[in-house]
Parts: C-alpha cells; structure tokens; sequence
C-alpha cells in the first residue's frame, strides 16, 4: 500500500496536527507492506489532514483520499464559516473520513452533515518509546500543557484558580506554553513559557498528574502523551478529552458543549471546588488504569491501516 500524507510536506513541525502526521508516518513506515510517498509518486491513499486542494490529482490516478478531521471552526468571532470552506470543501470530495473522537464526529456532522463515504473513529496515538512511563517522585507534581494564549477554551484560570484553592500542602504546579497577561501570581504555580518539543517526554517522566480542563478539544496530543506516559489526567466530561481519559483520571462533570456557534468570551469557567474536588480525589487515589495499549503509536497506525483496506475494497 503506498501511502501520501499532505501534512508530511508542512514546515511548521510545532502544530498538533504536523506533529500526528509526522508520527503516523514513521510507524507506518514500520509495516514491511506499507510505503510513504510524496504526493508526485503513484500513490493509493492520500490521507488529508484537515484540508487539501489537489484531491482532483489523487483521483485522477485511481487512488483513493481520506480526510483525517479533528473538527471545524465554530466559534463566531472566529470567522468560522469562511474558515471552514476549505475544509468542507475537502470533505465533500473524498472517499472516507477519519474523525479523532466521537465528540469530534459529532461537531463536524453538525456543521457539515454526514459524509457519503465510510467513517472511522482513531484516537491519537504516542509513541511509549519517545514517551515512557513517568518516574514522577512524590505525589504532588501537577502539570498543564498548551498553547494558553489567546485561547480562553483552554481555561487556564479555571486550572490556576482550582488549583491554588485545593490547598493541598506540598503540590505544585507547572504551565507549559504561552499565557496571556494578567495571570497573577501564585506561590505553588511556575509558569515556565513555552519549552522545545523535545523536551516535553522528560516533564511527563517526573510528573504526577496532568491537568487539562479544555472546553472543547477533539482529541489532545497532549493527554494522549500523558496518558502513554502513564501520567493520570484530570479532565472535564465536555469535549473529546474523557474519551481518552476514561478511568485513568478524574473526570468533573460540566454541562457538555452543546455544538452550536459559540463566543469565545462566554465559555463558561470551572468551578474552583470542582477543580480542588477533582485534585483531592486524585491525591486519594492511585488505581488508575494502566497502561494504555490502546492509544500507543503501534495501534493507532494498525486501526489506520484496517481503514485504509476498507476503503480500498
């Protein structure tokens, strides 16, 4: 099976969905019947992450296109609708979609209908050789990961605020990436600015629990390379996040997102003493379900290999 993955030709290596891909491809690489190639070669699949403009050529030589979709635009001071034109574009033209949760299949039903090909469902998948198992001393070392600027669906105040009213003596927490302003100061949170990828496996290793509150993701790489690290996640039940999560975390329950366009500015926080109420049952609990099989690399690419045979027969 020969295989192109459009986001394998992007530069800009620091986006999730660049990252997947370049992920996906190596352990693709690994199956002694697959090879990747560029889009110039003769290929039978091109899987389309997000968007694509040249599906036309990849049918014009009989292979076969596959729209990997996290999801689409929704917010209204996003310009969401003409940001979505590319990728609804791309989605009335193939043949298959792959939605990262079901949360994510969800969204894009709702603003696209249902696509007239086959459907799948593949979570994201981590590499436990690149991400092992956290060593992480004590047990209150928490963690918040993610491109927090500008991004209120993030809540990063919900997770500060809960964070520092759990009161827990002896935990702290550390924000990775890029924060907005205006965020105070608090004596049991560092916030560290943004760090290189690479050196993001070692912070899961020495890290308890991974806290991320978004309101909307479709499928975090960041949970996922928690999760694979064996680290256990606090998340909240609105989003395709607890689809990950499971019962390896806690989960605060939210009136869930309800699809519809939304204003950035009125996603509603988190509570402060459901977040402290989630960090206290973490500190009481320690038989969460490991480790994750399910979302290792290997099977990720197995369960895309297994669409891409569907979809060619």
């Amino acid at each position: 099976m020969r295989i192109c993955i459009n986001y394998l030709e992007r530069k800009d290596a620091l986006i999730a969905p660049v990252i997947f891909a370049h992920r996906l491809g190596r352990e693709l690489e690994k199956h002694k019947d697959v090879k990747i190639v560029d889009r110039s070669e003769k290929h039978d699949i091109l899987l389309a992450i997000i968007r694509d403009d040249q599906i036309a050529d990849s049918h014009a030589i009989g292979a076969k296109v596959v729209q990997r979709l996290d999801g689409v635009y929704h917010e209204l001071d996003n310009n969401f609708l003409t940001k979505n034109k590319l990728i609804r574009k791309t989605f009335d033209e193939v043949d298959a979609v792959i939605y990262q949760s079901d949360f994510s299949r969800k969204l894009v039903n709702r603003y696209f209908g249902q696509n007239d090909g086959l459907e799948f469902i593949i979570h994201n998948g981590v590499d436990p050789f690149e991400y092992p198992a956290s060593q992480g001393k004590g047990e209150g070392n928490f963690l918040a990961v993610a491109k927090w600027a500008g991004r209120t669906n993030k809540r990063l105040k919900s997770i500060v605020e809960g964070f520092d009213y759990a009161n827990f003596s002896g935990t702290k927490l550390k924000i990775v990436g890029p924060v907005d302003e205006g965020m105070g100061s608090y004596g049991n949170v560092e916030f560290t600015g943004p760090i290189p990828n690479s050196e993001i496996p070692s912070l899961y290793r020495n890290t308890n629990c991974l806290i991320h509150l978004c309101y909307d993701d479709n499928c975090p790489n960041a949970v996922a390379e928690a999760l694979v690290s064996e680290v256990p996640v606090i998340c909240t039940s609105s989003g395709g996040t607890p689809e990950l999560v499971k019962d390896s975390g806690e989960i605060i329950q939210e009136d869930n997102y309800d699809l519809e366009p939304n204003w950035r500015a009125e996603i509603p926080d988190v509570p402060r003493d459901k977040v402290a109420e989630a960090i206290h049952a973490f500190m009481g609990h320690r038989n969460y379900r490991f480790p994750r099989n399910d979302l290792y690399m290997e099977s990720c690419a197995n369960n895309y290999i297994e669409a891409f045979e569907k979809v060619l027969s």
